[in-house]
């Protein structure tokens, strides 16, 4: 993630932080890959394919999984999200995480059942009267009510199809999402602010359905695709606008390609009758 101050626009930041040899020579193509993803055909060369928008860290430390605690406890940081995380008992010190997650003004818990951190208002031995945070639990659909993939350390992907729909109104996780980006796009729709620039053109519509992604389209975004007819060096087409990229070393530093993950570009592909495999 670039610093602020030691790189304030693309081409610094990739000059800085690429390597002379070695694989991350590609970083380039990575990096504009991953900004595509973000913005699609708002993200140009002439506007550093969207640089400007994505957040910047202003040190380089105090992003990590305990500071971020210590921020809520000192009041720093107003408000959490967790989706399908379960800090109160999940990390290093859940002590102190309980502790900074108590002095929220607001809390929101996507799982699948309450957790510790969803009822971390009213922990044992804890007065909830003395908890400032309000709590908003939203339930989640698990991995059998919906379809998606399963990653885990070893980079193992899994695909799996739903096998039942959750029940009365829950949602999957990537419902919910993409229903709140959707809401508060709508909500910044008329800001002239550049800072609300890249939130507005970011895109969360996968599909036919603004508000029920299918998950294929996410799968598609995350291996990256072809903004464009690409070419070799005899004109010979090697992808076709939308296709699927088959291999990280193909992705581009021009724009033409996406990658939300490029160490996962080719885990989709289409096959010679342009089905997805």
């Amino acid at each position: 993630m670039p610093l602020r101050d030691a790189h304030p626009d693309l081409k610094t930041y990739l000059e800085k932080e690429t390597p002379k040899g070695g694989f991350w020579v590609n970083k380039p193509k990575f990096m504009v890959s991953l900004l595509k993803a973000f913005y699609g055909d708002a993200a140009t060369k002439d506007n550093e394919f969207g640089y400007q928008w994505i957040a910047k860290r202003a040190s380089a430390d105090a992003y990590s999984h305990q500071h971020m605690f210590v921020d809520m406890y000192n009041g720093i940081i107003k408000g959490f999200l967790a989706d399908g995380q379960n800090p109160a008992v999940g990390g290093p010190n859940a002590k102190l995480a309980r502790a900074g997650m108590q002095r929220l003004d607001w809390l929101v818990v996507v799982d699948i059942f309450l957790t510790e951190t969803a009822e971390v208002w009213k922990e044992p031995g804890k007065n909830p009267k003395d908890v400032k945070t309000e709590v908003f639990f939203i339930p989640a659909a698990p991995a059998a009510e919906k379809d998606g993939s399963l990653t885990n350390t070893m980079r193992l992907i899994q695909w799996h199809e739903k096998a039942v729909d959750p029940p009365g109104d829950v949602q999957t996780d990537a419902q919910f999402i993409c229903t709140l980006a959707h809401r508060l796009q709508k909500m910044y729709a008329g800001s002239k602010k550049e800072r609300d620039r890249g939130f507005l053109a970011a895109n969360f519509t996968y599909g036919s359905k603004p508000d029920h992604p299918e998950m294929v389209e996410v799968l598609k975004e995350i291996n990256g695709v072809a903004t464009e007819e690409i070419t070799d060096k005899d004109g010979k087409v090697v992808y076709r606008k939308g296709q699927p990229i088959a291999s990280f070393a193909q992705l581009t530093d021009d724009g033409k390609t996406t990658s939300g993950c490029w160490i996962y570009t080719g885990v989709t592909v289409e096959s010679p009758d342009g089905k997805l495999i």
